[in-house]
């Protein structure tokens, strides 16, 4: 549809009756509104139109008002949460990109299980990575509380992988 075409079609619209139209063709898109609430030019509709924005806007900014503040509350109440469990766990994290197994072999136990207490220098998994099995030691005393990701899950670095109670 070219620009002529477009014109043609705008005035078509326009000394119609019709009220809406809308068209889509391919990647374009042409929407006309000429309903009376938009057209309307009675100074009594305008002013019940400022009185209603006027309205509405406070009753926005009084919900957005109480949003905050419960949001506010729900931050304090997390961050005091991150306190408590920054203070008791550790969390370890992936030290590179590759695949995550959590038993040197298919049949073989995991190295560990969650509710284990490990200590430092134990094995806690193996991650793949360019066919290289690297096993992925503790560097501290506890116990394990989770473990967040799946047997043969792939991992990137940082991921979390244990959550870890401190001994």
């Amino acid at each position: 549809m070219n620009i002529t075409e477009i014109k043609e079609l705008i005035d078509k619209i326009d000394n119609s009756n019709i009220s809406l139209f809308e068209l889509k063709l391919d990647d374009n898109y042409l929407k006309m509104d000429k309903s009376e609430v938009r057209n309307t030019s009675s100074s009594d509709y305008s002013n019940y139109e400022s009185d209603k924005s006027i309205d509405t806007n406070k009753n926005i900014s009084s919900k957005i008002e109480n949003n905050i503040e419960v949001l506010d509350k729900k931050r304090d109440s997390v961050d005091s949460l991150e306190k408590e469990i920054d203070e008791n766990l550790t969390i370890i994290t992936s030290p590179m990109v590759g695949t995550f197994y959590e038993a040197p072999g298919v049949d073989l136990d995991p190295f560990v299980k969650v509710g284990d207490s490990i200590k430092e220098g134990d094995t806690l998994c193996i991650i793949e990575a360019m066919k290289l099995m690297n096993e992925l030691e503790s560097e501290i005393n506890g116990e394990i509380v989770s473990i967040m990701v799946k047997n043969g899950e792939m991992v990137e670095y940082g991921k979390p992988l244990f959550k870890v109670r401190r001994k």
